[in-house]
């Protein structure tokens, strides 16, 4: 047998494919089963994981961060803010209601913008250029939510991975797909589902600068400016990538290393 988690229950599954939940009294999520080496008993983590969306400010040379104020406070994992373009208000995931939704923090006010089903999981988020809708990755399917909460699904032939960025103006979303198991990048066009994906191409990471170019870091943590014909190597921050991805500031990147340290370049 093998065991896996969807964060909120147990299941078993046979080597014929067969699932079955486990049956156990769980007040709290679970995650990482491990069994003992004898099989007769199994480790897991129970709990929740507390992570807080914080506001950094920077100094005058833009490395030095003079302040950190945490927004919107839980006691569970809030994710994925992202301030509206030309706006004050934030879109956020978070657990805090029971189960992953999308939120939004307009002036103090807290509310959720989504019911997804429980045990969703929510791998990415995006504004419109003009702020007023927000395009959602929740369980490998894109949604297109309004700031009223109406939602919209996109039909795409594959499962979406992850969801990179959003060319709002072009209705052009970058992001990760799955195609027999392996992971592709792709152009899924958010009007009509017409997916385009790109053989050559591996993005961990992914953002647009104003000029519509399109800035990615690749499996090896390599920073890549695509091009018409080839895309090119970044080299002065090629080794600088790490598993907590980067923003685009107008023309400027602004990452953390595997060391924590805050770097920028333009």
């Amino acid at each position: 047998h093998m065991v896996f988690s969807t964060g909120r229950q147990l299941f078993w599954l046979t080597s014929e494919g067969e699932i079955t939940p486990l049956a156990l009294p769980l007040d709290t999520p679970v995650g990482s089963p491990m069994f003992h080496p004898h099989a007769l008993r199994m480790l897991v983590i129970s709990g929740h994981y507390d992570s807080d969306i914080v506001q950094v400010t920077r100094g005058p040379d833009d490395l030095n961060v003079t302040m950190m104020k945490t927004l919107v406070r839980s006691n569970v994992g809030d994710y994925n803010g992202k301030i509206q373009p030309n706006g004050d208000v934030m879109a956020f995931t978070s657990g805090r209601a029971g189960g992953m939704q999308l939120w939004v923090d307009e002036a103090g006010q807290i509310k959720p913008l989504t019911r997804f089903p429980k045990d969703t999981f929510i791998d990415g988020i995006a504004w419109s250029s003009d702020g007023r809708t927000i395009l959602v990755n929740a369980n490998r399917q894109l949604h297109l939510v309004g700031l009223d909460g109406q939602t919209q699904a996109i039909d795409a032939r594959l499962p979406v991975g992850q969801l990179l960025t959003w060319d709002s103006d072009n209705q052009i979303a970058y992001v990760n797909v799955r195609d027999k198991g392996v992971t592709k990048f792709a152009k899924l066009d958010t009007q009509t589902g017409l997916l385009t994906v790109d053989e050559h191409t591996l993005a961990k990471f992914a953002a647009l600068t104003t000029n519509g170019e399109l800035i990615y870091q690749d499996a090896l943590d390599r920073f890549w400016q695509q091009g018409t014909m080839e895309d090119s190597l970044i080299e002065p921050i090629a080794e600088l990538g790490s598993d907590r991805g980067f923003v685009i500031d107008n023309r400027r990147l602004v990452g953390l290393s595997d060391d924590s340290e805050l770097w920028s370049y333009d």
